[in-house]
């Protein structure tokens, strides 16, 4: 018998040295991971909740992490290790977009909003070129896309309101710190 391990509700056997991120990775678990598994993200953490004593010791990137806590690509069994281990990913709280900021410098207030798209009539002018011509509200978006996070936000051009925002987890960033 050799180690195998529960992750997230599904089992799977380990190979001599594999992390329980390459486990859950083989196991189609998305951890995420924007390290490319170097141990400095600390988004593969996962909780052990049976079996620990059957993996390898904590690493220097592990140091800070409360017991029964683990980084997954840090994580393998030891040597010799025969029998389960039982862990689950942490879930993600949900990805939102601040709307309102406290103690913005003064020079953020006041701010007179100068758009390069304007209406004239039924005329849309970008820098003072007709591009468009109807009715409808000029719409444009801004994309924040980060290492883990994309959010998004649709602007009325002409009076700068939040017509819609969302967030989601950047999942290119995640595929890609994933082996080939």
């Amino acid at each position: 018998m050799s180690a195998s391990v529960t992750l997230s509700g599904r089992a799977r056997s380990l190979t001599a040295g594999q992390t329980l991120f390459a486990a859950g990775t083989a196991a189609g678990i998305l951890i995420p991971s924007s390290c490319r598994q170097q141990g400095r993200c600390r988004e593969c953490l996962i909780e052990v909740t049976a079996g620990a004593a059957l993996l390898t010791a904590p690493t220097a990137e592990e140091r800070d992490l409360r017991p029964g806590f683990r980084l997954s690509c840090r994580c393998r069994p030891a040597d010799g290790a025969e029998g389960t281990i039982v862990a689950h990913t942490l879930l993600r709280p949900t990805l939102r977009i601040e709307d309102r900021a406290l103690h913005l410098p003064a020079s953020a207030r006041g701010f007179a909003h100068d758009p390069a798209v304007r209406r004239d009539g039924d005329a849309v002018l970008l820098d003072g070129r007709e591009v468009h011509r109807g009715p409808g509200p000029i719409l444009g978006i801004a994309i924040d896309l980060g290492t883990t996070t994309v959010a998004l936000r649709v602007i009325d051009l002409e009076s700068t309101a939040i017509v819609a925002s969302a967030s989601f987890e950047n999942s290119l960033a995640t595929a890609a710190s994933r082996p080939p």
